[in-house]
């Protein structure tokens, strides 16, 4: 290191002109470079500075510091990191469309078409969001690698979307099927127990719950692109496509109204019960190179059969009871923030 100091300031004041040429000769002296005979050749020199410039370079980060240097002897220079990993969290909310729900039991099978599902955000609060209980609010949350580009950036993301879907039985919707038991339902005269077919011809969806407030889940990987629109040395606004896949992870609950006016039944479990794919696109405004805040908006169709193992008060194996949606299509928005955690 002793070397590498003496030779910077030598070749510095030597460029400069304010080092007086026999405290260089002694100083090359020292470093072994010359003799008492004189000087080595020009080229030796060169090849020496060089190394040592190239070797501060490494140790500081800053060719800055040796303008005069490189200007003599040019350097290649280290080039701009161009990966960065992310980590970002935040939150959704989303609008549903209509989506043909199947349920299936031991007692028959039940078709609801068009079933129409909303989803159920937290009331805000502080305890709520930013407290022990924060992942019951819909959130989501990512992992991503980002590669710079000329006019922007390319990125590779991983996380799930934590959103929730609630059936609205308060409609009446068309139904099909058939089922082996009359079932209770709220009629313009009150609850009352009607057979099946009274059922479908009434379109009284109130028989039946089901919801997935536990975790309508998307766990999912993308690609995107965003483009510079901004690009400033601590700020830049981005904004393009993403386009991803991935797997269908609810925690299901399903009811069956009772005589008693509630509909029954106890949780399901996590499971994995369909996938699905999206196509958005998001905007980010970046600052300082380092946090970030970020808006995005997705269209989420997940294809899904759920287990439920309780219902009504009966009990029922994997695979007697299910629900399946060939398609539910969701209209999804996010907000969130973010920070940069690594470059490379």
């Amino acid at each position: 290191m002793k070397r590498v100091i003496l030779a910077f300031m030598l070749a510095l004041g030597a460029y400069a002109q304010y080092t007086p040429k026999h405290v260089i000769d002694q100083g090359l002296k020292e470093l072994g470079l010359i003799s008492s005979e004189g000087f080595p050749s020009i080229d030796e020199v060169k090849e020496y500075v060089v190394s040592m410039t190239a070797m501060t370079q490494i140790k500081t980060g800053q060719l800055n510091l040796v303008p005069k240097i490189v200007e003599v002897f040019p350097i290649e220079e280290m080039g701009e990191k161009k990966f960065y990993i992310t980590i970002q969290w935040g939150y959704n909310r989303a609008k549903f469309a209509p989506a043909n729900t199947i349920i299936e039991n031991p007692h028959g099978v039940v078709k609801i078409w068009g079933a129409q599902g909303r989803d159920r955000p937290t009331e805000f609060t502080f305890e709520k969001y930013f407290g022990k209980n924060f992942t019951i609010p819909q959130y989501y949350y990512r992992l991503g690698i980002n590669f710079k580009t000329k006019n922007g950036v390319w990125g590779i993301e991983a996380g799930m979307d934590h959103m929730k879907w609630v059936f609205d039985y308060n409609r009446n919707y068309k139904i099909t099927g058939h089922y082996d038991r009359p079932l209770w339902a709220y009629t313009e005269n009150g609850l009352r127990q009607l057979d099946f077919e009274e059922i479908a011809e009434s379109g009284n969806a109130t028989p039946f719950s089901f919801e997935y407030t536990d975790g309508h889940n998307y766990v999912n990987a993308a690609v995107f692109y965003q483009w510079n629109i901004i690009n400033k040395k601590n700020f830049q606004l981005q904004a393009g496509p993403d386009v991803g896949f991935g797997l269908y992870v609810p925690k299901p609950h399903a009811r069956i109204l009772d005589s008693d006016g509630w509909h029954k039944g106890e949780n399901g479990r996590f499971q994995i019960s369909g996938f699905g794919g999206h196509v958005g696109g998001k905007s980010r405004f970046m600052f300082f190179n380092r946090v970030f805040i970020e808006g995005q908006f997705r269209v989420v169709g997940i294809r899904s059969k759920v287990n439920i193992y309780n219902a009504g008060g009966e009990d029922f194996e994997k695979g007697e009871f299910t629900i399946t949606q060939p398609l539910n299509l969701g209209f999804e928005y996010y907000a969130g923030f973010g920070v940069v955690v690594a470059k490379f």
